[in-house]
């Protein structure tokens, strides 16, 4: 970027009041004319947000999630006190999004949503002053949590025995949090249907737990297959638990998958979500099959290089597994689609420079506005 003197300057942390305020107090007394302050997270924002108020440095906000959504989580939605929160909350946000310099989001899903509660973005007082960013052309972006594809990448797969797997097993994976809201107990609950038909098929989850006790339910779901008479008694040994691993180790195990899962329930915060596990399937190999929302119609063509499918539907699931797993061909043909898309865009260089060129946009804004001179 040009601009002599220009620096960027990343704020995030507390959501404490306190913090905010001396963070804030501090921007406003150390910033620039032509500084970029980013915030992140919900207390990065408001500092940084009020930390620019009356001077000439630029504000980015880079959008976390909703507030009013982060604000009921564990809160009956029926008390005064939760919709005075909302109400408070939804206020802040609008105002954070309307007066960013620039705003990034992590998915179009989350811009979607933005202009969906609080309108289109027109541009501010600062940034009206410049060229084509008066049109709004350049003061909004969405910037995809994408893989670095230096890294992740179709490499040598790990060994099916260092997974505890026979050698002619047929992976299944699923990798990332292992969370009830992401969906983990549908994929448990597809697998009797799919060993009927693939009986070589196991399914691994590949993550941390947050909430070990939901962990311990999967496992019993698991175990109660057997219960059951799955592929002869003997269905829980096909669903498997691995311990996280290094992340530089992690393309080995995509490698080694056929099919990676995102399996998503059908609410708020998945909706406007971006997950990383999405971009690190299409990078290293396994084809997606994932819970069919608007998010993942911006990068899942249905049958061209991924399968979408009614969340919470284990049927549907299982359906879509074994179509794919029968059929050599297109599973190969959708691999390299991915494979070719992950070089092309979904990779974190490709998203890098879209961010550089935002950004240096935003610092030629600050070099003409004759108010920072």
């Amino acid at each position: 970027m040009s601009g002599s003197g220009t620096g960027v300057i990343a704020v995030g942390g507390k959501r404490k009041i306190r913090y905010i305020l001396k963070a804030a107090r501090y921007l406003r007394a150390h910033v620039k004319a032509g500084d970029i302050v980013l915030g992140y997270g919900h207390g990065g924002a408001l500092a940084g947000y009020f930390g620019t108020r009356g001077t000439n440095a630029r504000f980015w906000y880079d959008y976390p999630d909703p507030w009013s959504g982060w604000y009921h989580h564990n809160m009956p939605t029926d008390s005064l006190k939760w919709q005075i929160g909302r109400e408070a909350f939804s206020k802040i946000e609008r105002r954070l999004y309307k007066d960013a310099d620039l705003l990034t989001t992590a998915s179009f899903e989350q811009l979607a949503f933005l202009e969906k509660q609080h309108g289109k973005r027109t541009p501010n007082n600062k940034m009206a002053k410049v060229g084509n960013v008066s049109k709004g052309k350049t003061s909004t972006s969405v910037i995809l949590n994408c893989p670095d594809t230096r890294i992740f990448r179709r490499i040598r797969p790990v060994s099916m025995a260092s997974m505890g797997l026979p050698k002619n097993a047929r992976v299944l994976l699923y990798l990332g949090s292992i969370l009830e809201e992401y969906g983990c107990r549908t994929l448990i609950e597809m697998m009797p249907s799919v060993l009927k038909k693939n009986p070589d098929s196991y399914l691994v989850f590949l993550g941390s737990a947050k909430n070990p006790e939901f962990l311990d339910q999967l496992k019993v779901a698991a175990q109660q297959l057997d219960a059951n008479g799955n592929a002869g008694g003997n269905a829980s040994k096909h669903v498997v638990f691995l311990s996280p691993v290094p992340s530089a180790r992690v393309p080995a195990y995509l490698s080694a998958a056929e099919i990676g899962y995102v399996p998503f329930k059908d609410v708020l915060y998945n909706n406007v979500g971006s997950p990383n596990k999405l971009f690190e399937y299409m990078a290293c190999g396994p084809v997606p099959i994932v819970s069919e929302m608007a998010e993942f119609h911006h990068y899942i063509e249905n049958g061209k290089n991924g399968v979408l499918v009614e969340p919470e539907n284990p049927d549907a699931f299982a359906s879509a597994t074994n179509k794919l797993l029968s059929n050599g061909p297109l599973l190969e043909k959708m691999l390299r689609a991915n494979l070719a898309l992950a070089q092309k865009q979904y990779n974190w260089q490709f998203q890098q420079r879209k961010l550089e060129t935002r950004l240096s946009q935003l610092v030629k804004s600050s070099e003409d506005d004759p108010c920072s001179q």
